[in-house]
This record gives C-alpha cells, structure tokens and sequence, in this order.
C-alpha cells in the first residue's frame, strides 16, 4: 500500500542522505594518497563496472542523445574534480554544507538560461544558504579558504548539472544518460591526469 511505500522512500532518501555525508570524509582520506583526477577516474570507472548490466545499451545512441551525454559528462567532471581539489584545503563538513547549497542555486540557474520562474521560497532557501555559509566561513570560523571558493565552484556547476539532467530528462531515456556520464567522466579525468599531473 501507500504507507508501506511511503516509508520505503523515506528509508532511502535518509540512507542516500547518510552516504551521502560520509563520503565527503572517505573522499578526504582518499585525496590524501590520490590526487583528485586519478581518484575520479578510479570513482567513475567503478562505477560504470556496476552500473552497465542494469542499464539497457542494446540500442546505439542517437547523435542528440549522445550530445546532451558530453554536456552532462562536462558539467559533472568539472564539479566532481573542483569539489575534490576543494576538499584538500577545506573540511567535509563545510565542502558537504556548500555543495548542499547547489539544489537553491539551480531554480536560479533555471531562470537566467531558461527563463524558468521561481518562488519566494526558493529565494528565502538561497538567502537561508548564503547566512549559513557567512557563519561558516566568518573569520572567527577560520575565514574563507581557498578550497570553500573552490567548492562554492562546485556549487554552481552542479546546480548547473541539476537544471540539464531536469531538461535532458523530458527527451532521453534518465538511465541511458547517467551511463554516458560515468565513463566519460572516468576517461577524461584520467587523460587529463595524465596531461597535467604527469601521473
């Protein structure tokens, strides 16, 4: 019935919630033998191993579909590797706390591309966020490093990546699409590894 169903999906987002969190402090220890472009291509690789027998890829990609999988795959690299340079110069708990603030940042992101409205309540979240981030980093709370600016970065662009999967979403198949990001992710953190970290 509904209530079982509804407990059921309340148990998963506070497990995805739990994970969520911890893996800001499993990717801090992690960075500190791996730098974060070999990281993320180990991460995306692994991924794409336990993802593709789920997804079905029998039939071939369309050109279109293939374009908004680059688009998707760009903006998630470029916000998974800030994130993770970021994390080497700040806390979990700060990079986890302004990462969050993606999902007030997308409405507007939302709006300035697509001229999609937003209500008082998403401005009222966003000012919430930008308090919460001013107590965060005030100087009495060590200030503004330069990994808080990296991962305010990161906020952006995966704001940014919220408001394509929405749109990408309504043409394409969703599972297709997140198994296009996951090797190319994988593949273009390691060359990029390789070209600018001489891995």
């Amino acid at each position: 019935g509904f209530g079982v169903t509804r407990r059921r999906a309340d148990l998963l987002l506070i497990t995805a919630a739990a994970v969520w969190g911890v893996s800001f402090v499993v990717v801090k220890e992690a960075l500190a033998s791996a730098s974060p472009l070999l990281f993320l291509a180990v991460r995306f690789t692994l991924a794409t191993i336990v993802l593709t027998p789920l997804v079905h890829l029998r039939a071939g990609f369309s050109r279109a579909e293939l374009r908004a999988g680059v688009i998707l795959t760009l903006l998630l690299a470029s916000g998974f590797a800030t994130q993770a340079y970021g994390l080497q110069f700040t806390t979990p708990a700060r990079s986890a706390f302004i990462v969050a603030m993606s999902s007030v940042l997308a409405p507007f992101i939302a709006l300035i591309l697509l001229r999609h409205r937003t209500g008082w309540m998403v401005v009222a979240a966003l000012l919430i966020a930008g308090i919460g981030i001013y107590f965060l980093t005030a100087p009495d709370a060590g200030g503004l490093n330069k990994g808080d600016l990296w991962t305010l970065i990161t906020s952006v662009v995966f704001g940014g990546h919220i408001v394509a999967v929405s749109e990408f979403s309504k043409q394409y198949d969703a599972q297709r699409l997140v198994w296009l990001q996951l090797p190319g992710t994988a593949i273009g953190s390691l060359i990029v590894a390789l070209l600018l970290e001489h891995l």
